[in-house]
């Protein structure tokens, strides 16, 4: 899910390729009401494992992901901002009060097709111990998916002292809209950090310490804060100055006071602003 939160910025762009009159689009079953796909240039959707596509209806197929070499581009700068189209972001986005008992959104767990990544994710007591410090100032709202469809939450144990609404999280449109309520979304790198990059709510992204590509390279000086003016170079191009990121000290060992401290200095830094 996160590569099509991601990716999907290309979508607008593909009819201006020579050749291309018509765009068809394969996507998961949660995915496929999560927006208006005919406002990004897309004129048919098709969900995997469900619809049929009939051999020649199209001339060329390619990856979501393959998509910014169909366009030859070779450097971060050459990243579009932000998909065209969205008309369904003004209906979510706004929500936030930013009154002196913050809506913290966290996302403490990640999984790939339901299997738990343990590497990115952050160990029960760990979680807890965050959840316990912001519980003094914040309300802290889980943002881990509850559907089965979504998630598996077999795999995991729930932290405590946490609100779980699942009523809210049933599907991505939904998801997005809740994220949007809250001040801050505080998670692991999983496809809830990119939903909300994608809607510009402030985030705070927790990185293990080797991370996926997409992030960068890690800086010398791991398990530090990157504030707008030093945060990774090609992050600030995915999403702009609104996600920034916290990169684990060391393999396997996550720092549940210095995670509060970085989210601090954001949360600062982010109402001063």
């Amino acid at each position: 899910y996160g590569d099509t939160f991601m990716f999907m910025r290309w979508l607008p762009l593909l009819k201006s390729l020579k050749g291309v009159k018509r765009l068809g689009l394969m996507l998961w079953k949660p995915l496929v009401d999560f927006c208006d796909w005919s406002a990004l240039g897309v004129d048919e959707v098709y969900e995997i494992d469900r619809d049929m596509i009939s051999l020649g209806k199209w001339d060329y197929a390619t990856s979501i992901l393959s998509m910014p070499a169909l366009f030859q581009m070779k450097s971060w700068e050459e990243i579009p901002r932000y998909p065209s189209g969205l008309h369904w972001l003004q209906q979510v986005i706004g929500f936030r009060s930013m009154t002196d008992n913050l809506r913290i959104g966290f996302c403490w767990r990640a999984e790939e097709n339901t299997s738990p990544v343990r590497t990115k994710s952050l160990p029960l007591g760990v979680a807890e111990t965050i959840i316990d410090e912001l519980d003094k100032t914040s309300q802290v709202f889980s943002l881990s998916p509850q559907q089965a469809d979504l998630y598996s939450t077999k795999a995991f144990e729930e932290p405590g002292g946490i609100y779980i609404e699942p009523e809210q999280m049933k599907g991505w449109k939904l998801t997005a809209a809740y994220i949007s309520s809250m001040d801050f979304v505080l998670t692991v790198d999983t496809a809830v950090a990119h939903l909300a990059g994608l809607l510009g709510v402030p985030a705070l992204v927790l990185l293990p310490c080797s991370s996926c590509w997409r992030w960068g390279l890690p800086p010398h000086k791991p398990g530090v804060f990157y504030s707008k003016s030093s945060h990774i170079k090609d992050a600030y191009h995915w999403y702009g100055p609104d996600l920034t990121y916290y990169r684990q000290p060391e393999p396997l060992r996550w720092d549940a006071h210095q995670i509060i401290q970085s989210l601090m200095e954001r949360i600062n830094g982010n109402t001063q602003a």
